[in-house]
């Protein structure tokens, strides 16, 4: 993968890119072919269909599900994907540029495999929420609210994570045993 995207002013729109098991190969900064996958996470978008690494949970915008299967490319140093409603989204690595690649980024996001196919109903009812829950794993959270954005969180491996409501606000998640053990709600740092 290409190192030299990182840093600029890149717009991801989620989507599968090369190295996620779908086929596609990266190659100056571009996807040789189209791939197909599958939304890790919920994703928050705002009226226009962009969105940052914060994934801001209260854009007044559209949110697209885990699970939602996407076609993507690479063009331009950005990630284009579609819904396939045949909507465009964007999302810019605006804050974990300096601890991870877009591609790197991209291929948190996009899975291989529908990772709903299995899950609780239970799950099912926070990740059409959108809220989190003491009890969750971090898999679950990650599902649910996607990944916390890497300028504020340590790592996954952290038993405290930081994501955004909104830009001025916050939730603290705290782990223990890999388990949410209290949310607690704040100004955005």
């Amino acid at each position: 993968m290409q190192r030299a995207v990182r840093g600029l002013g890149i717009f991801l729109v989620v989507g599968a890119i090369g190295g996620c098991g779908s086929g596609g190969v990266v190659k100056s900064g571009r996807l040789t072919k189209p791939v197909e996958g599958y939304v890790c996470c919920n994703m928050w978008f705002n009226g226009r269909g962009q969105a940052s690494d914060a994934n801001y949970r209260i854009l007044g915008g559209k949110r697209i599900q885990a699970g939602t299967p996407v076609k993507a490319a690479i063009q331009d140093f950005s990630l284009v994907f579609h819904s396939p409603e045949r909507e465009r989204f964007s999302v810019r690595l605006r804050h974990g540029k300096e601890r991870l690649t877009l591609a790197e980024y991209a291929r948190l996001l996009i899975v291989p495999a529908d990772p709903t196919a299995s899950i609780s109903p239970g799950l099912r009812e926070a990740l059409r929420s959108g809220k989190l829950a003491i009890g969750m794993t971090k898999e679950e959270a990650v599902m649910v609210r996607g990944y916390p954005p890497f300028h504020r969180t340590a790592g996954l491996e952290s038993n405290e994570w930081l994501y955004y409501e909104s830009p001025g606000s916050t939730q603290l998640v705290r782990f223990t045993d890999g388990r949410i053990t209290e949310i607690e709600a704040g100004a955005a740092p």
